[in-house]
C-alpha cells in the first residue's frame, strides 16, 4: 500500500458522519415565485424558458412562450412543447435555509434569480 492510500484511508477514518441539519422554521410560502421580476411583461418561468431555448421561440400577443427547443441537462431529452419543461432550482432553498443566514439570504431567494434556475424534464 502507499504511502498516499495510507493517508487517504486515514483520513477516511475519522470521518464522522452528522446528522442532517433541520430546516427548523422553512417555509416554502415564504418564498414567492414566479413573479415578473425584470418588468418585462412575462414571469421568471417565461423567462427562463425563453433563456434556455435552443431555438427561435414561438410566442403569443401576451409573450407567453408556445414552443422552442429545450433540453433536459439530466436526461438529455429533447423537449419542444413548453408545458413539458420544468423549472428546477439548482439549489433546493430548504438546503439554502438550512445552510445560511436566513435573514441574509431571504431577499434574493424571494426574488429568484434567474441564474439559479434551468429548464429541466
Amino acid at each position: 500500500m502507499t504511502q498516499t492510500l495510507r493517508a487517504s484511508y486515514a483520513i477516511v477514518a475519522i470521518l464522522v458522519l452528522a446528522v442532517p441539519a433541520s430546516v427548523g422554521a422553512f417555509n416554502r410560502d415564504d418564498y414567492p415565485h414566479w413573479r415578473d421580476l425584470d418588468g418585462g411583461g412575462v414571469d421568471t418561468r417565461e423567462d427562463i424558458s425563453v433563456r434556455d431555448s435552443r431555438a427561435d421561440l414561438i410566442q403569443d400577443a401576451n409573450c407567453t412562450v408556445q414552443s422552442g427547443l429545450w433540453i433536459c441537462p439530466y436526461t438529455s431529452k429533447v423537449l419542444t412543447d413548453p408545458a413539458d419543461i420544468h423549472i428546477k432550482d439548482l439549489v433546493a432553498l430548504a438546503e439554502i435555509y438550512a445552510a445560511t443566514s436566513v435573514a441574509r439570504w431571504k431577499h434574493r431567494i424571494s426574488t429568484k434569480s434567474n441564474k439559479y434556475l434551468l429548464t429541466a424534464k
